[in-house]
């Protein structure tokens, strides 16, 4: 019975012939006179994959936030989400010694050409406050070689007002590094 459970749920993920969809945003945040929102965040060392404050990247303390993501063409796909935190020390400091959050998530659909992604973050220690903010990401999927799916984050909208269209992409289909400003005092 609980093979035929782990199957019944796992098993598509693990031997489907299509390869799922990466979105991957990094993601520095920041207050309007340049001060890291994102340093001194707590790790959550409670999982086993969870690294230490001293070494480059962790899961960030799951106390600390409350996060989700939503398709708007969807709306009945809202799904919780983990996100990692990473030091400046990490790969070659994407952001000019801030630190940064790793949110993403991983879609099986293939009948995508385009998407739109909302992710929802509620963090006092980032944004000041118990609000619930939008960081509503916009894709482009074109396959390319042998159906490899080319994903790009073309822009990001920060509660419905901020508009980032200066994005950068880490590679081949990602992920994206983008610095929002946040009106937080």
């Amino acid at each position: 019975m609980v093979i035929s459970l782990i199957c019944n749920t796992s098993c598509e993920l693990i031997f489907s012939p299509v390869d799922p969809y990466h979105y991957t945003l990094q993601l520095s945040f920041q207050d309007a006179s340049g001060k890291d929102l994102v340093k001194g965040i707590g790790y959550d060392n409670s999982y086993p994959d969870s690294l230490s404050e001293d070494e480059h990247c962790g899961s960030v303390n799951r106390d600390l936030y409350i996060a989700n993501f939503a398709y708007p063409s969807d709306p009945e796909t809202l799904n919780g989400l983990g996100i990692d935190v990473c030091t400046p020390k990490s790969s070659d400091d994407p952001f000019n010694g801030y630190y940064f959050l790793i949110i993403g998530i991983i879609d099986k659909r293939i009948d995508r050409s385009n998407a739109e992604i909302i992710f929802h973050l509620t963090c006092p220690y980032i944004f000041g406050d118990d609000n619930e903010h939008d960081i509503d990401s916009y894709w482009t999927i074109k396959k390319q070689w042998a159906e490899i799916p080319d994903i790009r984050c073309y822009k990001i909208i920060f509660d419905g007002n901020k508009i980032i269209t200066d994005i950068k992409s880490g590679g081949y289909s990602g992920p994206y590094l983008a610095t929002i400003i946040t009106e937080r005092k």
